[in-house]
């Protein structure tokens, strides 16, 4: 179970840096174009 519990937890971790990524970069995108 504990396995399971750290495996998803760094998964989630991974995602949530994912998306920040992500945001950061549309944001220089949007920025980048003046939109």
């Amino acid at each position: 179970m504990q396995e399971l519990v750290s495996a998803y937890q760094s998964m989630a971790t991974t995602h949530e840096s994912n998306t920040l990524a992500m945001n950061a970069r549309d944001m220089a995108e949007a920025a980048k174009w003046g939109a």
